[in-house]
């Protein structure tokens, strides 16, 4: 073999093949996957690496590719029968959450056209709207996430009638709630009992619901039957939160039930002692 000169030697090292990625295995695969490389991926899926596979974090190919944005890559996953409510064990989340929290509206344009779940709540009980909703209302959020509350919202299978608005309050499904609200149900509605939607969510502490029927005209200070107001249910009950935001909006801290007590004074009897340093803060009369 004759001797080459050094220029000889560079060329023939150049002329070598790149090392190949058709190996096959698991762990190439989720970086093509990472990559959006979806032709590759595409040649992994043929060869039968398994759709579904996850890596040693639990996070299946899907929920690498939608937390990315590489929506051909999503597609063509899920055109192989990737699990689209497939659930990532630590957080809870689905690649629908996690898409829509990164901002990628394409990614859960496609998602969602394949039956991803829009109602599934990650451990912290968030959708994946509550995530995309939360994003947009940062100054960092995107056009991105705007969008994808829109498609979100309009995905969401809900009946509008006065008797599921009110389930959904009593169970504080605040983005639920807003729906109803943007579809024109009246914030003031009552139950069969007479019992405000403001106040079924304040005796129940779902503050985020609370917050959410007071933004849309809840009336504050509305009484149930017995005189009972919103302030005086969350205050008997102990939710420090919903206090805060009753006493936000102006709920009257003086205000007295058919049998003469306020808010301060079933705080007392109950021992909430948070609740009554705010309700003195705010001016309860003792």
């Amino acid at each position: 073999m004759p001797c080459l000169g050094p220029l000889q030697l560079l060329l023939r090292i150049r002329q070598r093949p790149a090392k190949s990625w058709k190996t096959y295995t698991l762990e190439e695969f989720l970086e093509r996957v990472e990559q959006g490389d979806a032709a590759a991926v595409k040649s992994f899926l043929d060869a039968g690496m398994d759709v579904n596979a996850r890596d040693k974090y639990d996070k299946t190919a899907l929920m690498q590719a939608a937390k990315r944005g590489h929506t051909k890559t999503v597609e063509a996953l899920l055109a192989n029968g990737a699990d689209v409510n497939a659930i990532y064990f630590f957080l809870g989340e689905t690649a629908l959450m996690m898409a829509a929290a990164e901002g990628h509206a394409k990614t859960v344009e496609a998602l969602l056209a394949n039956g991803a779940d829009v109602n599934t709540l990650n451990r912290l009980g968030n959708t994946a709207l509550e995530l995309a909703a939360e994003q947009a209302s940062y100054s960092t959020g995107s056009e991105g996430h705007a969008e994808i509350v829109r498609l979100l919202k309009g995905n969401l299978n809900i009946a509008y009638t006065p008797e599921e608005f009110l389930t959904c309050v009593e169970q504080g499904d605040a983005v639920a709630v807003k729906s109803f609200l943007d579809a024109g149900t009246n914030a003031n509605a009552k139950d069969d009992r007479n019992w405000p939607a403001l106040t079924l969510a304040s005796k129940r502490g779902h503050t985020k619901t609370v917050e959410a029927l007071l933004a849309r005209g809840a009336r504050v200070n509305v009484k149930d039957n017995n005189g009972v107001t919103a302030l005086i249910w969350a205050a008997d009950e102990g939710h420090t939160k919903t206090v805060e935001a009753l006493l936000a909006s102006g709920a009257d801290v003086n205000a007295e039930n058919n049998g003469g007590d306020t808010a301060l004074m079933i705080a007392t009897g109950e021992g909430h002692a948070e609740i009554l340093q705010l309700l003195k803060k705010a001016g309860a009369k003792e």
